[in-house]
């Protein structure tokens, strides 16, 4: 009876069905609905003479739909580039920064230029590009050189960011109050060379969280400061910075973030400066005030060779290494809580003046000699004490080791 009901049924609405799906009900099988099938990612192949997919670069990325890529071949592109409202797209070179340029130089823009604005999107990724030359136009505050990015989750990837000018965030920006921006990722790029009237390196105040910054490369940013968090989480994680020239502080955070395995040499400041972090596993070398820790805490680190080793107030250390301090090598006047872990020990680098930071094995930075405390400081164990230089632990001022980087 149920098939007899279902085939009268689709008689009767025949005049707005096609007649073949009423067979199966005739047949008495059952409706399947139709088929449905995703679109197909695209690839927007982007060549410098523009026989490509799209013309230009910006042509692909107003094309470019959900889950396409836009692969740019090898050249020298002048630019200044917009993804507005683009999701879930990756901008990739075909071979690499070395041979892939994006310069904002050239071109013309009343309000402002960055090489690339990546604004209210999500999972935007831009990877395998140099981006150079951007530059204020009419408005000096700008925010973000390279790229500057607003309401968006991006991932910037093993890129070449180098000679950009903008007041805060030379390379890059997280635009003010920058909601929307909580996973994004800055992983394996190069900064070179950014200048910032306020940050040259990376800038973000009031934005969502957390922003991981990892194992990037800093050299030669000029400003205030070369990484400048407040009010926005960060994890900064792996990162070098050497021979920057930061007035204020190379690392400044506020807000209750993390750095761990950074490795700061040679700034014209302070190496680290936080309100409400958290700082382990780091080594700062050649700085003024080494680390400079408020309301966190401060665990495992060396700080070596700095006019003062580590200022604590209103924080917790613990296992931490000052060594070899023009002035002092721990100033605890306001510090909230000191254990006897930490020590004045000089941690038998196995080649600082050549920009190795890792440790002796007969190190007491060591874990072998650490014992509780684990491994101090933001490299392993690779070599032994008898394989190092002689002179290598020698004690020396703050201005000699920083002059050894330059």
């Amino acid at each position: 009876m149920k098939t007899l009901s279902s085939a009268i049924s689709c008689a009767l609405a025949v005049l707005r069905v096609p007649v073949l799906l009423c067979l199966p009900a005739i047949l008495g099988a059952p409706l399947a609905a139709p088929a449905m099938h995703a679109a197909a990612a695209t690839t927007w192949y982007v060549l410098p003479d523009s026989t490509g997919d799209a013309p230009t670069i910006q042509a692909a990325i107003d094309s470019a739909t959900a889950g396409d890529s836009i692969l740019v071949a090898a050249g020298h592109y002048f630019v200044i580039l917009d993804a507005v409202f683009k999701d879930d797209i990756v901008l990739v070179s075909e071979s690499g920064p070395a041979a892939t340029i994006l310069d904002a130089l050239p071109a013309m823009n009343p309000q402002s230029r960055q090489v690339l604005r990546i604004s209210f999107s999500d999972n935007f990724t831009v990877e395998g590009f140099t981006m150079q030359n951007a530059k204020p136009v009419l408005i000096p505050n700008n925010e973000g050189g390279g790229i500057r990015i607003t309401a968006s989750r991006a991932f910037v990837r093993n890129n070449v960011i180098r000679a950009n000018q903008i007041m805060r965030g030379g390379a890059i920006a997280f635009d003010l109050n920058c909601s929307g921006c909580a996973g994004s990722i800055v992983e394996g790029n190069t900064f070179e060379d950014n200048l910032g009237g306020h940050t040259a390196g990376i800038y973000s105040v009031n934005g969502d969280g957390p922003i991981t910054i990892r194992d990037n490369v800093f050299t030669g940013q000029t400003s205030q400061y070369t990484v400048y968090f407040s009010g926005t989480t960060l994890d900064l994680e792996n990162n070098t910075f050497d021979g920057n020239s930061s007035s204020v502080a190379c690392v400044s955070i506020s807000s209750a973030s993390t750095a761990s395995g950074n490795v700061i040499v040679s700034d014209i400041a302070d190496g680290i400066v936080t309100d409400g972090a958290t700082l382990t596993n780091n080594t700062v070398a050649g700085c003024v005030t080494g680390i400079r820790v408020t309301n966190g805490s401060a665990s495992n680190n060396i700080a070596y060779e700095n006019e003062t080793g580590i200022v604590c107030e209103n924080s917790t250390l613990q296992c931490n290494d000052a060594f070899g301090s023009a002035t002092a090598d721990y100033d605890t006047t306001l510090c909230a809580g000191l254990t006897s872990s930490n020590i004045a020990l000089d941690p038998l680098f196995c080649g600082a003046q050549a920009g190795d930071f890792s440790l002796a094995s007969e190190s007491p930075c060591a874990p072998a000699q650490a014992g509780a405390c684990g491994l101090i400081g933001a490299r392993p164990v690779s070599c032994t004490a008898t394989g190092v230089a002689a002179g290598r632990s020698e004690s020396a001022t703050w201005s000699r080791v920083k002059s050894l980087f330059r």
